[in-house]
């Protein structure tokens, strides 16, 4: 079984940060704009977007609506970048 490209380094109801395995200077990061703590089932706008040394790379912020939208949004990133590799993250 293959190890995951991608590995899950913090999950709370505040930030989701998700680390690249062979390069983790490259993540994939959403947070909840409102940066109070919230209950899952509550929604709120969340900034997601692709980083390098954790810096957002230009053009690749996106705002969602609840956490929910946030995961949708990590995994359309994911699978940009598996096919367009850094430039799938803009």
């Amino acid at each position: 079984m293959s190890k995951p490209t991608w590995i899950k380094t913090k999950d709370t109801n505040t930030a989701i940060i998700w680390e690249h395995r062979k390069s983790p200077d490259l993540t994939i990061m959403a947070y909840d704009l409102e940066e109070v703590s919230r209950l899952p089932e509550d929604k709120g706008q969340w900034y997601v977007a692709g980083a390098i040394q954790g810096r957002g790379i230009p053009d690749s912020p996106e705002i969602v609506w609840g956490k929910k939208g946030a995961i949708s949004m990590i995994a359309k990133l994911k699978e940009a970048y598996k096919k367009w590799g850094i430039e799938g993250l803009r």
